[in-house]
């Protein structure tokens, strides 16, 4: 087995690496599916859920209120009931009177209002469901938050406003069929026939911006730098789409034919299942996530990178990290100074700690090992890890007999094992200490590299960025004074420079140039007529 080099592997800097092989999926998946649980989604799909039910309703604000502003109401309220009340397994006259006296008071003359304020909060409360996603994808990716506030919920904000359009544009695909679709094709003259091809196209063109969607937020959020088309409807928003899909219907099933909710919660079940629906969603979402990050990862290692522990992909700012990373060092300094504080030199502080008992029996450890077998790879026991229980056996049974001779010399042989024992598990943990700092020193040489060579840069950007400034105030200040001078020196300048490069016409200078065509002459007649 090989084994992984010592000092930690450090993310690219400058663009992702390129990568020529293919994604192993069924690696990608065993991957993703240890990941997911290393990673506690469960939870994390929880708190997406409470943000998706807070973006929710401003969102069915600003929908209903279109009818006010597009007319047709009392017909649109009842279709958007009927649809709500299929969607949740019951009848039109099962919906609360005061769901539908909500709709309704939407379509008077605040309708206006309550879309802009419908639109801005849709717009608020999603950019929370993106940041959120945002975090859990660092999570995934291992990687911490280094984009200050100002350029980070800008970014933000513009994914939101992408993502909500395109959401928008589904829904309306959705529901612009039958008759409203005849109406908008015969209204641009494109017939019926465009209307009976939409009904047939919609369902896949939907499907596609929504993983067009979900691609988005798995190459946005994150604070790690990736090619946009690699990133563009990629396997994992695939395979979220389709675990939505088979989890939305698995889920309708169950509720129709095995779930008593209605008996059980009363009047509660319509957002009891609500949540539990959102919930699935988010699990399909973040599982997604860790198969595109998984693939990925697939794809480094099969080209030849290190990325067994760590995604080798550059991130996008790095200045909040090592903030973060100065505050927790300053922290950690004071604690530091706080417990110089006490007085108690570092020779006493291991007496203080409690020790694990000598005297464990050898079913505990036996146990201990077998529990954490699969955590750990199994590693051949010594001789005198072998020899362990016999020597406990032999210490247990020969304790009362300790005051002659022989059992005082299988005393002496258990202590002398003992101490071998100890000394073996010093040096193993001195070793795994060199290894440690040997880590830590070589982390930060690299680091060190890389702020001397962001340095450089930086140093020689700005002395390039002056040189072109300077270069370009040369050049203004140049263009204003030759604007300033008159034209009758212009014109000197003109005369002197022809006068300088002109010969004059000379005696002298007609003898020179008449023997020079004269040897031009007989040169010419000489080649020709060898």
């Amino acid at each position: 087995m090989t084994s992984l080099p010592e000092a930690g592997v450090e993310r690219p800097y400058g663009d992702p690496p390129k990568l020529d092989a293919k994604p192993d999926y069924k690696v990608a998946f065993k991957r993703a599916a240890a990941k997911f649980s290393q990673d506690q989604c469960t939870d994390l799909a929880a708190s997406l859920t409470y943000y998706s039910v807070q973006a929710m309703f401003p969102a069915i604000i600003a929908a209903v209120s279109t009818i006010g502003l597009f007319g047709n109401g009392q017909k649109t309220t009842d279709s958007v009931i009927e649809a709500i009340a299929e969607i949740v397994g019951k009848n039109k006259d099962d919906i609360p009177e005061g769901f539908t006296t909500f709709i309704n008071n939407l379509q008077g003359g605040g309708a206006g209002l309550a879309f802009i304020l419908g639109i801005l909060l849709s717009l608020w409360s999603a950019s929370g469901y993106v940041n959120a996603f945002s975090r859990m994808s660092n999570r995934i990716y291992d990687v911490a938050e280094g984009r200050p506030v100002f350029k980070l919920r800008p970014w933000l904000y513009f994914v939101t406003i992408v993502a909500f359009v395109l959401a928008i544009l589904a829904a309306f695909s959705l529901v612009v069929s039958g008759g409203i679709a005849e109406q908008i094709f015969d209204s641009v003259g494109l017939g019926t026939q465009a209307a009976t091809v939409w009904d047939w196209a919609k369902v896949p063109f939907v499907i596609v911006v929504v993983i067009f969607i979900i691609s988005l937020l798995f190459w946005g959020t994150p604070n790690v730098k990736r090619p946009f088309k690699q990133a563009m409807f990629n396997p994992g928003a695939v395979l979220a789409f389709v675990i939505w899909a088979i989890g939305t219907i698995a889920f309708a099933w169950y509720v129709s034919n095995m779930g008593n909710y209605g008996k059980t919660y009363g009047p509660m079940a319509t957002p009891i299942i609500l949540l539990l629906w959102l919930w699935i969603t988010n699990l399909a979402m973040l599982f997604g996530a860790e198969f595109d990050s998984e693939t990925l990862r697939t794809r480094q290692l099969k080209t030849g990178y290190p990325a067994e522990e760590l995604i080798l992909l550059p991130v996008r700012d790095e200045k909040g990290i090592d903030k973060k990373a100065e505050k927790y060092d300053a922290l950690v300094e004071q604690a530091h100074a706080l417990r110089l504080s006490s007085g108690v030199p570092d020779e006493a502080v291991r007496t203080m700690l409690p020790e694990a008992p000598k005297e464990r029996s050898d079913e505990r450890t036996m146990a201990a090992q077998a529990g954490s077998s699969e955590k750990r790879p199994t590693r051949p026991q010594s001789k005198t890890q072998e020899a362990a229980p016999a020597l406990a056996a032999a210490t247990k049974d020969e304790a009362p007999d300790l005051a002659d001779g022989s059992g005082a010399s299988r005393a002496d042989g258990v202590t002398r094992r003992r101490a071998t024992d100890d000394a073996a598990e010093r040096e193993a943990a001195e070793i795994a200490e060199a290894r440690e700092v040997r880590r830590r020193r070589a982390l930060a040489e690299s680091r060190h590299k890389r702020e001397e060579r962001e340095r450089r840069d930086a140093q020689r950007h700005k002395v390039e960025a002056e040189q072109k400034k300077a270069e370009a105030e040369r050049a203004k200040q140049h263009k204003k004074a030759e604007a300033e001078r008159p034209l009758e020196e212009k014109w000197a300048e003109v005369e002197n420079a022809r006068n300088r490069y002109e010969h004059p016409n000379t005696r002298e200078y007609r003898a020179v140039t008449a023997e020079r065509e004269e040897r031009r002459r007989r040169w010419f007649s000489n080649t020709t007529a060898n």
